[in-house]
């Protein structure tokens, strides 16, 4: 019976609670890189990152490194597969957190075009062998509608804001791949349907809106957006973190 008070206490320890996460936090002092070139929003964006974590690389190498051209952009994957070698030798690598993967905007696009049915919806263009498709992200979802897209990636949203909330809090900005003009943005077209990377600096509102800078504007600022659109066009996400 003496050991009862010792147990109670065990077990009341036990269900402690962790802390919750502050209502806002963004990272201070990341280093504002444009891109020199249209096309060069991934070498411009991943010069930040490195910035950020001291160890600074021209966007022109990364570009260089990563096969990055000046009219055609970089495809995503093959641009961080291409940079592996030059990461690990400045003591970093690219953890994905969402990768980029074909199956899985597709499967997006199929949630949605099952939802378009039932609304009367004109649905997006998913070929029948996707699996093996070439993924052109500006065409799969140049037509959606942003509701319905934000209601097919509503099951998503949850570790989408989990994710932002745990890398900001352990001071990592995440390289964040998008698709842009699905949902109203500052300064963007709507008739601007592309691939983008950009970086997502902070949040709001305990997660509900996520902070975010583009690597295009001359001194990099902060906007701001709802969590469940970022989430809907969300292409990739990955932290640049030490080896």
């Amino acid at each position: 019976m003496r050991r009862l008070p010792v147990f109670l206490v065990l077990l009341a320890a036990g269900c402690v609670s962790p802390p919750a996460p502050p209502p806002r936090a963004i990272l201070g002092g990341v280093p504002a890189v444009v891109q020199k070139e249209a096309a060069y929003c991934a070498p411009a964006t991943l010069a930040r990152a490195l910035a950020y974590a001291g160890s600074p690389v021209p966007q022109g190498t990364l570009a260089l490194y990563g096969g990055c051209t000046r009219d055609g952009g970089a495809d995503i994957d093959a641009f961080y597969r291409a940079l592996g070698p030059l990461l690990r030798e400045k003591g970093f690598r690219l953890r994905p957190i969402v990768s980029v993967d074909p199956v899985r905007a597709f499967s997006l696009a199929r949630e949605y075009n099952r939802l378009a049915r039932t609304r009367g919806v004109f649905p997006l263009a998913v070929p029948d062998d996707f699996i093996s498709a070439t993924v052109d992200l500006g065409k799969l979802f140049g037509r959606a509608d942003p509701a319905l897209l934000r209601e097919a990636a509503a099951p998503r949203l949850p570790a989408f804001r989990a994710n932002v909330r745990r890398e900001i809090a352990a001071w990592r900005p995440l390289l964040w791949g998008v698709v842009l003009g699905v949902v109203p943005e500052p300064n963007v077209e709507g008739g601007s349907r592309a691939g983008h990377l950009r970086l997502v600096v902070g949040y709001e509102d305990g997660g509900d809106t996520i902070l975010y800078s583009d690597p295009w504007a001359p001194d990099c600022p902060v906007k701001r957006m709802p969590a469940a659109d970022a989430c809907a066009i969300t292409q990739s996400l990955h932290v640049l973190e030490p080896l």
